[in-house]
């Protein structure tokens, strides 16, 4: 809070800044809430992050493909799927474009992620993806390139 600015006490209980119509936070329990143990959705450990896990998934690797996306995966020997992205400036040059991409293929996968069996490691290769190309068209092809490669819970 800033000492700076009179204190005003609501109703509730809570303080808010006068001329400030909501309820800041200090940086400090802001930080206190990062260290609170609340994992993101993605952690470092589910990641493919070095172009060695890449290259292993790559070779080693069975592959599923489809208009929009190219499906690599392989067993790993963990209790978790991992999951790496490849979207090439080949193909998609400006770096805005690859990034919205990236962000795109990224939240399909969280979001159906409990959809997919564990012990895996997937990269998810970005082809055809048009601008016009909606989020649910790179959500249905991920699934069903999942589906083909046996990767969900439930085959139905």
């Amino acid at each position: 809070m800033n000492p700076a600015l009179p204190k005003t006490p609501k109703a509730n209980g809570t303080e808010r800044l006068r001329g400030s119509s909501t309820l800041q936070k200090s940086a400090y329990e802001l930080r206190d809430e990062k260290k609170s143990g609340v994992k993101p959705d993605q952690s470092k450990q589910q990641k493919l992050r070095r172009n060695r896990q890449f290259r292993e998934v790559y070779m080693r690797g069975r592959r599923q493909s489809g208009p929009l996306l190219t499906l690599f995966f392989m067993p790993n020997k963990l209790k978790l799927s991992r999951m790496g992205l490849s979207v090439t400036k080949k193909r998609f040059r400006l770096s805005v474009r690859r990034h919205y991409i990236q962000r795109r293929l990224r939240e399909a996968y969280r979001l159906n992620k409990m959809r997919f069996l564990q012990g895996y490691d997937i990269v998810i290769v970005a082809r055809n993806i048009k601008k016009t190309t909606g989020f649910g068209e790179i959500t249905a092809e991920l699934l069903s390139l999942a589906q083909k490669a046996k990767l969900l819970k439930c085959q139905a």
